[in-house]
């Protein structure tokens, strides 16, 4: 479990080679339950040096995941999917479920490439 508190999460990009991971360069949230509140996540892109562009989830990416956000700001964001936050339960058989629990949030000026436009993109 993580909570994250009164924070800024600013300017990350992550640069891929190889593509070992899918994104979230500024939070990426994996088989957990966590909360964010009071903060503020913003100008992150996860991109990648081949063909596929950016990955998933510029600002927020949850897989497999709970999250509660609430008080926070997610702007400014890039991705290939969901600029702003991506949800998604993915395993290769399995179906498994994620949850976004977001109360007085903003999401605002996010930009996806492909899917989900810019704020949210869930699978």
């Amino acid at each position: 479990s993580v909570i994250i508190k009164s924070s800024f999460i600013t300017y990350n990009i992550i640069n891929f080679t190889i593509p070992i991971a899918n994104g979230g360069a500024g939070i990426n949230f994996f088989n957990s339950s966590s909360k964010v509140y009071n903060s503020k996540i913003s100008n992150n892109s996860p991109f990648s040096n081949n063909d596929d562009g950016c990955f998933n989830g510029g600002g927020i990416r949850i897989v497999n995941s709970d999250l509660e956000l609430s008080n926070s700001f997610v702007e400014n964001n890039e991705a290939r999917d969901g600029g702003g936050i991506y949800v998604t339960g993915e395993n290769s058989n399995i179906i498994i479920y994620s949850m976004l629990n977001m109360t007085n949030s903003t999401i605002n000026g996010n930009h996806a490439n492909q899917g989900g436009g810019g704020p949210i993109l869930v699978l």
